[in-house]
């Protein structure tokens, strides 16, 4: 495993963004996962 501060900055920063990007979505799962089904997008963004 590497250290995050051996890389260059703006490497650093597209894995931040990266990790950040992976976390939303894993929120997005997990609501919809525990819901089953939504009637529309709108009903779908309410819960998450």
């Amino acid at each position: 495993m590497v250290p995050l501060l051996s890389f260059d900055v703006e490497m650093r920063k597209v894995i931040c963004n990266t990790n950040a990007i992976e976390s939303v979505n894993a929120r997005i799962h997990k609501a919809a996962r525990a819901r089953g089904h939504f009637q529309s997008e709108a009903t779908a963004l309410k819960c998450v």
